[in-house]
């Protein structure tokens, strides 16, 4: 097996994004929202544990004013809501509203093998 190099792991995981993006195209329109609010959705329902901001930047490598927007768009639609970490007031976390159980339904359906009869 060979080793892969750090610029080849970048390379193979840029490549699995934008495999997941050509997914997410299908998901625009249903839902009347943008890629990257549906990719913030989907991260926070995929990881739980990771649920502010700065997870999403670093995480899925995305800018930060293009998640500061997003994230903004997606509280006034009623997907998400922010609250302060108690421990530490100069974070933020999001948590998804009950709202967004049908586009994760909806996406988890396209990404997932299901099990048809041929």
């Amino acid at each position: 097996m060979k080793l892969q190099t750090p610029s080849n792991v970048f390379d193979m995981t840029k490549s699995l994004m934008k495999l997941q993006a050509t997914y997410l195209e299908s998901e625009l329109y249903v839902f009347n929202l943008s890629r990257i609010e549906i990719i913030i959705l989907m991260f926070l329902h995929n990881n739980p544990s990771y649920d502010s901001a700065r997870d999403l930047v670093e995480f899925r490598m995305l800018q930060r004013g293009n998640v500061s927007a997003a994230v903004d768009t997606l509280e006034k639609k009623g997907y998400l809501i922010r609250y302060t970490d108690s421990d530490d007031k100069r974070i933020v976390h999001l948590k998804l509203t009950e709202q967004t159980d049908d586009i994760a339904v909806s996406y988890t359906h396209l990404t997932l093998p299901t099990n048809r009869e041929v």
